[in-house]
């Protein structure tokens, strides 16, 4: 599924954002064509956990965020995050 959004932001109305599933995190993460990463609304342990744009950090001059999954933290850069979410798009 390939989410299609309209964003506005300062007055401005930019271009559609595509968001893409992030590989091994579908259902979890999603990455957009502007390079933003986003939790996917979703339950786990018992709960609502609720969808938000997550805040990316510099490391090394490169744009990195920290994905979760089963209660473990790995970082990835976010270049990397969605051109391999294009490259699976493609397959």
């Amino acid at each position: 599924r390939y989410d299609v959004h309209l964003h506005k932001e300062k007055d401005y109305l930019y271009e559609q954002e595509i968001w893409l599933p992030i590989k091994d995190y579908e259902n979890l993460y999603e990455v957009s064509n502007y390079m933003r990463v986003r939790r996917v609304s979703h339950y786990a342990y018992g709960r609502h956990i609720y969808g938000r744009i997550l805040t990316p950090y510099l490391k090394n001059t490169e744009i990195y965020v920290s994905l979760h999954k089963n209660r473990k933290r790995k970082e990835y850069n976010v270049r990397k995050l969605y051109s391999n979410s294009m490259q699976k798009k493609e397959q």
